[in-house]
């Protein structure tokens, strides 16, 4: 039997680049898009009393309802909507991908888009299918995208919303014809959404294969990697199977999230930093 690692890693994912983000020496750090602004020293403070008395040897809810109440309420999600969490968007791509895969089934997403998709979908074994938006203005090349959903009937469509990297909000009316001609579910990832102020949560109950996606890390919370998928009991109960947090992580979320106080005060913060309203 060969002892080589080769011989027994799968060749696609030998193939792989990692993700890797390069450490910014000195330079002024602007690639991913945080919130530049660090916690106030009594909201620090508050931090440490309560994980001080926070019993570490129990598990936490699995069920995350006061961490989901407080999102909800940050995020305006509105009552009828259910959530799955995640550690980040990230883990969210992965239990959607691993939930739809199989055989013949497609990964569709216009490019340039958030490198993730199309790296778990490798990952995963899923066949991916990039759409190229349109070379001068970055808007969804409509007749290409309508072209692929007729030829390879995607079981999933990732949008972000606004797009990663380009920065733009793709046309209402575009996203709409997308939802309503793919047979299988869109996501929209709304990962950038403290920088625009439009959004499709309100639309779920409009399509029943519509499903949302958020982070709190353009909130100044990056180093959480807390996600969260909103959609309808029926898909969410399916993937949610999927999911694998990180107990202490998931703890350390909800017992900082738990100050509201806290969340509003991020979000203030970050109103004043909106500075590309023109594109969104």
């Amino acid at each position: 039997m060969s002892k080589s690692v080769t011989n027994w890693i799968r060749p696609e994912i030998q193939q792989l680049s990692a993700y890797y983000v390069p450490e910014p020496s000195n330079a002024i750090k602007l690639d991913a898009m945080e919130n530049p602004y660090g916690w106030d020293a009594v909201l620090i403070e508050e931090w440490l009393k309560i994980l001080q008395t926070t019993a570490l040897n129990r598990y936490p809810d699995s069920s995350a309802r006061k961490l989901k109440a407080i999102l909800r309420t940050v995020m305006q999600i509105p009552d009828r909507v259910e959530m799955v969490l995640g550690n980040g968007s990230d883990e969210l791509i992965q239990m959607l991908i691993l939930a739809l895969n199989g055989p013949r089934r497609v990964l569709l997403v216009p490019e340039p888009s958030f490198i993730m998709y199309r790296h778990l979908a490798q990952v995963v074994g899923m066949k991916y299918v990039g759409v190229p938006l349109q070379e001068n203005s970055f808007t969804l090349d409509m007749y290409a995208m309508l072209e692929a959903i007729e030829t390879y009937q995607p079981t999933l469509v990732f949008l972000a919303y606004p797009n990663n990297p380009t920065g733009n909000l793709f046309a209402t009316e575009d996203i709409e014809a997308i939802i309503e001609t793919t047979p299988g579910v869109v996501v929209i990832d709304e990962a950038y959404a403290p920088f625009s102020n439009r959004t499709f949560m309100s639309r779920l109950d409009q399509y029943p294969n519509l499903l949302i996606m958020r982070t709190v890390s353009k909130l100044g919370l990056a180093g959480l990697r807390l996600g969260l998928l909103a959609g309808t009991q029926d898909w969410l109960t399916q993937i949610e199977r999927y999911g694998n947090l990180i107990i202490l992580m998931f703890l350390l979320k909800l017992v900082l999230l738990s100050h509201f106080a806290t969340m509003q005060c991020l979000k203030n913060k970050f109103n004043g930093l909106k500075k590309i309203e023109k594109y969104c």
